[in-house]
């Protein structure tokens, strides 16, 4: 079977084996090892495996039609993949884990915080940074304190003077 996309085509192996996924987690999930130093790529939204797709780190993938994606994160409940420092990808990039696909207007500041295109803010995992980052917004004039094990923003977390942190559940 051949998908065409941007008029280039790619060959896919239907999964016959397989149910017709209407829920999955991630859209692609990278299998490695592929054949001819190639990594297959399964596209969990259509049903099908992409041979031929080029490695290009553990997240991150070409796809024979020259699209770049994110597959399945090694750390569970990834959101986010920072792609940067690849010859492939000028410019530093988010891409959301779920869909695959890179997030337009997403930007990443210095502290490795991710501003989204609504307004949000967000943080990749990490099991080997600092755990805890500290952002202030100018914009609404408080801190916000992110968890880089969970990913997300402490919303009721409070810093003080000494900076240390009180979280919501009092610790």
């Amino acid at each position: 079977m051949t998908t065409e996309t941007d008029n280039k085509e790619m060959v896919t192996t239907e999964k016959t084996d397989m149910k017709l996924r209407t829920e999955y987690k991630y859209r692609y999930i990278m299998k490695d090892p592929g054949t001819g130093g190639l990594v297959d790529i399964q596209d969990m939204k259509k049903n099908v495996v992409i041979n031929g797709a080029i490695k290009l780190t553990d997240e991150l993938a070409v796809l024979p039609n020259g699209d770049i994606v994110a597959t399945k994160p090694l750390i569970e409940n990834q959101r986010f993949i920072i792609a940067e420092n690849i010859s492939q990808i000028s410019d530093r990039k988010v891409y959301g884990t779920h869909s695959g696909e890179v997030i337009e207007g997403a930007e990443v500041d210095d502290k490795g915080i991710i501003h989204l295109p609504n307004s949000t803010l967000a943080i990749m995992v990490s099991l080997d940074k600092d755990r805890y980052v500290i952002l202030h917004n100018n914009k609404t004039q408080r801190e916000s304190i992110f968890d880089r094990r969970l990913g997300t923003e402490l919303v009721n977390a409070t810093l003080h003077h000494n900076g240390m942190i009180k979280l919501a559940t009092g610790q």
